[in-house]
């Protein structure tokens, strides 16, 4: 039996506390936790340090006191993750430099030379995870195989590099289901909230389920079209319900988040799945993903919708990105506007809050294409006054994607050559990040600009539709936003940055920041 700990790094290194967006969104590490409980299944004594919601020094004692005897380290990082997982590598070294270190992730699977080139870390695994790290157990272990004959690994030998062969992509129906008391305390991320339209917070008792694996679309900005993710795999519905009936009857949670990149594969599996939360009689409300132009007859056709509402379906997240079908388009999103549209009207029928997200700032994109973004989200809270629907975005491509290339070519941008040149690279992921930054918006100042005016008119026009007061204070700035839109005039534009140094001050979390928020009612959690 070997003991394993895994680490999930946070997004936010220099912030001493846990990540700013923690209490809002509480997700479970459903990698990490999926590959623990494999793990855990084959007889291993496995750890799992979530690092999102702790403060950095109590991290660095964890891992401290979790070192002793401990086979091997597993950390899961994305990019935003990478700094904080290569100062927990570091610190373990410093303390055994014995201790093995795998990385893997996205950032892994998209770079996994670089990554494995760095000194902290002596094994990348290029790929679904599972069954790699369970023979690399059993190679250090036993040292009875070759590390050359394990698919999906990547590490350093007599100064070289050796990439193994890609593993096949994993049959979720060979896994055991999560085991979420391997977390260090499920609670934590049980006890959760949702914001509404009106920037409210509902709170629930909610858990994250996964029933499939995989996507296959070809979204240019999203890295699931990678060849490792594209193969689309659903969880038997036996295994589905049992999952369902654990987060109900042992975890007492009111609210069940599918979180799958891709829930809505077929209509006799929605269909079913609702199906058994009513004949259960279970009283909780849902929500997943979705794609605007699932709309339609042969999938979310008004039956199967009528049958989702009855069961709880709760809101319906949807990335509806742009008003602009030629950005759409480049995109390959696969839809057009008119399902955007078609999807948010189906929603107001039957009771289910639609939340849209929306981008800007793509290459090519002009001032005219984001206005009818703007102009889209407009029409949509006319047609769906309870929508949840966000200002803009910037695109923040995934390196490695396609878009990500495009940008580079259009932008002159200079990709880092090191695991931690990509860690100490600004990459701000807030949604009024600096466009500056991004080397292909070519009107960065008027974009920013119209993301802070635009985000004032949609929360004024969400107050206006469902009839609810403004604070005197958004008042005063939506006016002044209303008047600029519409005039197209953005001089001496003083809002935004003010409102942006206000928004990082309330997010410090101080008592004046609290005193300050509660005065003013001023909602600035989208900024």
């Amino acid at each position: 039996m070997a003991k394993i700990l895994i680490i999930y790094p946070s997004s936010s290194p220099d912030i001493p506390g846990g990540e700013v967006d923690w209490e809002r969104y509480k997700s479970i590490p459903n990698g990490p936790l999926a590959i623990a409980t494999f793990l855990h299944h084959k007889g291993h004594d496995v750890k799992i340090i979530d690092a999102r919601p702790l403060p950095k020094e109590t991290t660095l004692k964890l891992v401290e006191d979790s070192l002793s005897g401990t086979d091997l380290v597993c950390v899961g990082a994305n990019t935003v993750q990478l700094k904080h997982g290569i100062i927990l590598s570091d610190h373990i070294k410093r303390i055994n430099r014995d201790v093995p270190i795998l990385f893997g992730g996205i950032h892994a699977i998209m770079y996994p030379s670089q990554t494995v080139a760095d000194k902290s870390i002596d094994y990348v695994v290029h790929g679904e995870a599972e069954y790699t790290i369970l023979e690399l157990i059993e190679y250090l272990e036993k040292k009875d195989k070759r590390l050359e004959d394990i698919k999906g690994l990547a590490f350093k030998q007599n100064g070289k590099i050796i990439i193994t062969p890609a593993a096949p992509g994993i049959d979720p129906n060979e896994l055991p289901l999560p085991d979420y008391s391997l977390l260090e305390d499920v609670e934590k991320y049980i006890n959760r909230e949702f914001s509404t339209n009106l920037g409210k917070i509902r709170k629930m008792r909610g858990l994250d389920i996964h029933t499939s694996r995989g996507c296959p679309y070809r979204c240019t900005f999203c890295p699931m079209t990678m060849p490792e993710f594209r193969g689309y795999r659903n969880l038997r519905l036996e295994k589905v319900f049992e999952l369902i009936d654990i987060a109900v009857q042992k975890y007492n949670v009111g609210h069940i988040w599918f979180s799958d990149e891709l829930f809505f594969s077929n209509k006799l599996k929605v269909k079913r799945i609702a199906r058994h939360i009513i004949d259960k009689g279970y009283k909780i409300t849902w929500e997943s993903n979705a794609r605007v132009e699932q709309f339609r007859e042969s999938l979310l056709d008004d039956e199967t919708l009528r049958v989702m509402k009855e069961s709880g379906c709760y809101a319906l997240r949807m990335g509806m990105e742009s008003g602009s079908n030629r950005v759409l388009n480049l995109m390959k999103k696969d839809s057009c506007v008119d399902n955007t549209i078609h999807a948010v009207r189906q929603c107001e029928k039957y009771g289910i809050i639609p939340v849209g997200n929306f981008i800007c700032g793509f290459p090519t994109e002009t001032k005219e294409e984001v206005l009818d973004t703007a102009k889209l989200i407009l029409t949509l809270k006319e047609i769906s006054p309870n929508g949840l629907f966000f200002s803009p975005g910037l695109l923040r491509p995934y390196p490695g994607t396609e878009m990500y290339e495009l940008c580079k070519r259009y932008g002159g941008y200079e990709e880092p050559q090191t695991l931690r040149e990509w860690a100490n690279r600004k990459i701000d992921v807030g949604l009024f990040a600096n466009p500056t930054d991004l080397k292909w918006v070519k009107y960065p100042t008027w974009l920013r600009n119209f993301q802070v005016y635009f985000y004032i008119i949609t929360v004024l026009k969400t107050h206006e539709k469902t009839g609810t007061k403004l604070s005197p204070t958004w008042k005063f700035f939506a006016k002044l936003a209303v008047k600029r839109l519409y005039s197209n005039f953005w001089g001496v534009a003083f809002e935004p940055p003010l409102l942006i140094h206000v928004k990082n001050f309330l997010d410090k979390k101080s008592k004046i920041a609290e005193f300050l928020k509660s005065t003013l009612r001023l909602d600035l959690s989208q900024i």
